[in-house]
């Protein structure tokens, strides 16, 4: 009921403004003018205003359209781009957690790898001159270095060999793919061979 209370002003108002119109003196001299034509010009202006009438709304209908379409085409490229960058950065998060889990410091040269274990044998008690590194090779193998070495050491006692062994498998996250050990009858101790295989990132050089 509100629903044709509010309409029914307006089509008043619609209503009395077309009586005005066709009150004026210019509408009776329009509508004799289009009197006097002929039905044939009288046909064709009809279908000129038909031809308006719809022509109009429709290129307005037209461009409504196409401006939408382009925004919704638009958006959908934000949206791509923005699921393509989450996608990116949750990409990015797994391999770093996976890097972190399976891949040791970056290590790239033999000098490299004699600080890593300079630094880390006098936290388990053992003696750096005590260890050798021998056969040392580093290849960049699928976008990582790949290092493999034979580690000698000497004059260890069962709790430094213990510890050396956590310090390459542990921390630096090495696999020790060949082990020979001997127990030197007149100290006690023992010595022998470690071979180590160790995989890391490549750090990228920058130039300032």
């Amino acid at each position: 009921m509100s629903k044709f209370s509010i309409m029914k002003p307006i089509d008043k108002a619609i209503i009395e403004n077309v009586e005005k119109i066709t009150a004026t003196n210019e509408y009776q001299k329009m509508l004799d003018t289009y009197n006097s034509w002929d039905d044939k010009i009288q046909s064709a202006f009809k279908g000129g205003l038909i031809f308006l009438v719809v022509f109009i709304p429709l290129v307005l209908i037209l461009i409504f359209v196409s401006i939408n379409s382009a925004a919704k085409e638009r958006l959908k490229i934000v949206e791509d781009i923005i699921a393509t960058g989450n996608s990116i950065i949750s990409s990015s998060a797994e391999v770093r957690s996976i890097s972190n889990r399976y891949f040791g410091r970056p290590i790239s040269s033999k000098s490299a790898f004699e600080r890593e274990l300079v630094n880390s044998l006098p936290s388990e008690g053992i003696d750096s001159a005590k260890i050798l590194i021998g056969d040392f090779t580093v290849d960049e193998i699928d976008g990582v270095n790949e290092l493999r070495a034979e580690l000698k050491f000497s004059e260890l006692s069962s709790e430094n060999l213990f510890g050396l062994f956590n310090i390459l498998a542990l921390r630096q996250k090495m696999k020790m793919e060949e082990i020979s050990i001997k127990k030197n009858s007149e100290t006690n101790l023992l010595e022998g061979t470690v071979s180590v295989l160790h995989f890391s990132p490549i750090v990228e050089e920058t130039y300032e």
